[in-house]
């Protein structure tokens, strides 16, 4: 089944956003959420509407689209991939260190503005794609997007799950692989029973902890983390329940 992707285009051009609104049309996977030409009704509409990804102009009055990606967050702290669609070319560095997806220049042409489009679908992938379960609805492997691939990696060999900012890195014995995705969303679809987060920047493997203490474990490869103060108690709780099985 092809994944569906919601957008919100954002641009103070009326001509702008129906080119971005035909193009959408063209695909049939891609729904449009929103279209605003006021930047605070767009950041209004995203604090309280998850989406998928946002098109999102650059020079706009009164707030920049620079300003709206560095600091709204959506419904419990989501963030949609951002394309930023703009006439000036000289914000792409800004841009990309904001994490952006793709910078599109006007006049975009089609080819180009589907290009986006299927970057962000390979990097949703990652995120919308569920932990497979085939036996008893307990799953046994995560499906992970990185470097042009999607790849299979069986639960029981990852150890810790590392944020990057817009990016994870899933450890395992013998690699490592980096794709784009919130370890926020993540922490959500890995089972409670196998992994717990310890720290802002980490998810563990329960089955993969050598020594704890209430501030610090260490992991297989000898690897020692900081269990941060605001998930300590949850921490030690599911060490606690684990050892009195």
């Amino acid at each position: 089944m092809q994944m569906e992707i919601s957008c919100v285009i954002v641009d103070d051009e009326y001509l702008a956003i129906r080119i971005l609104e035909d193009y959408c049309r063209r695909i049939p996977f891609i729904k449009v959420a929103g279209t605003f030409k006021e930047p605070f009704s767009a950041m209004q509409f995203l604090r309280e509407s998850t989406v998928d990804l946002l098109f999102l102009d650059i020079q706009m009055p009164r707030l920049s689209g620079m300003d709206i990606a560095a600091h709204f967050e959506g419904p419990g702290g989501s963030r949609p991939l951002v394309i930023f669609t703009t006439a000036a070319q000289e914000f792409a560095v800004k841009a990309f260190e904001l994490s952006a997806l793709d910078y599109l220049v006007k006049p975009i042409s089609f080819q180009r503005f589907e290009k986006a489009v299927r970057k962000a679908e390979g990097a949703l992938a990652t995120v919308k794609a569920p932990l497979h379960a085939p036996v008893g609805n307990q799953p046994e492997y995560l499906l992970l997007r990185s470097d042009h691939r999607t790849l299979k990696v069986p639960l029981e060999e990852i150890v810790l799950i590392e944020g990057l900012n817009e990016y994870i890195k899933v450890h395992t014995p013998d690699r490592k692989l980096v794709s784009l995705a919130a370890l926020k969303d993540l922490e959500t679809r890995l089972p409670r029973s196998r992994f717990v987060r310890i720290h802002k920047s980490y998810i563990i493997s329960l089955a993969h902890i050598q020594w704890w203490s209430a501030s610090e474990v260490e992991i297989a490869g000898g690897l020692r983390l900081p269990v941060g103060r605001v998930y300590k108690e949850q921490f030690l709780s599911r060490l606690q329940d684990r050892t009195d099985r």
